[in-house]
């Protein structure tokens, strides 16, 4: 199965209660926070993989989208919903 990644992007960052200078890496999301004066700064959106589980089980269910109802055969649960 091929795997598939979220896109890189770059967002810009005007936060009033973040006045801090630095660099910051948020590992579950994989963002890099780079302000180089206090309360203004970017967020480099760094690429992941994207999985689909079950809840319950934890079971791999491949990729889910609009037109397809895969559901998990290990409880019948629509994952779509």
């Amino acid at each position: 199965m091929k795997k598939e990644y979220t896109k890189f992007k770059v967002g810009f960052l005007f936060a009033w209660y973040d006045v801090w200078v630095g660099f910051f890496w948020d590992s579950g999301k994989r963002w890099l926070y780079i302000l180089p004066i206090p309360c203004c700064g970017i967020i480099l959106k760094l690429p992941k993989e994207i999985t689909k589980y079950c809840n319950s089980c934890h079971k791999h269910m491949g990729k889910l989208d609009h037109c397809n109802y895969e559901r998990c055969q290990h409880h019948k649960w629509d994952l779509t919903k």
